[in-house]
């Protein structure tokens, strides 16, 4: 597996992202306002039989300073939870993140593409011998199709 994947479910209804948090983790950059993070941090450009083409963003950090023991693997645990509209499930290094791609909530950007953008600073919690470790996660998806 690629460490971020995809496959359209549902009749191309959903598009579902798969990601190896595992295989993917790593140091991130401090960038702009960001801190540097230990985190995951990918992109993936998904063709669709009927158009659009869709740009796919993942980004999962271990909010803590680098220098924590806790923050450099991503933790093999198991839940569930949203993300906006869309349904997020860890097992293991493995998450799963699926997009329903009509009843999502679509938005334009400047360029005039529509996207979706959702953002949780908390999306999940593990206790580890540093402390309780919070997990941030943005997703975006771009419709890179002309409208």
């Amino acid at each position: 597996m690629e460490v971020l994947d995809f496959r359209f479910v549902r009749k191309g209804e959903m598009l579902q992202l798969t990601a190896d948090l595992s295989g993917g983790w790593k140091r991130l950059k401090a960038n702009g306002q960001k801190p540097e993070y230990m985190g995951f941090d990918e992109q993936i450009f998904v063709p669709n039989r009927s158009d659009p083409k869709y740009k796919c963003h993942l980004y999962v950090v271990a909010v803590a300073p680098c220098s924590r023991a806790s923050t450099q693997t991503f933790p093999g645990i198991k839940c569930t939870c949203k993300l906006g509209f869309n349904e997020v499930s860890i097992d293991g290094p493995t998450m799963t993140v699926d997009v329903p791609l009509n009843k999502n909530k679509w938005a334009y950007r400047k360029s005039g593409k529509l996207m979706i953008y959702e953002v949780d600073d908390r999306l999940f919690s593990v206790q580890t011998p540093d402390g309780l470790l919070n997990y941030r996660a943005l997703l975006w998806v771009t419709n890179e199709d002309p409208q």
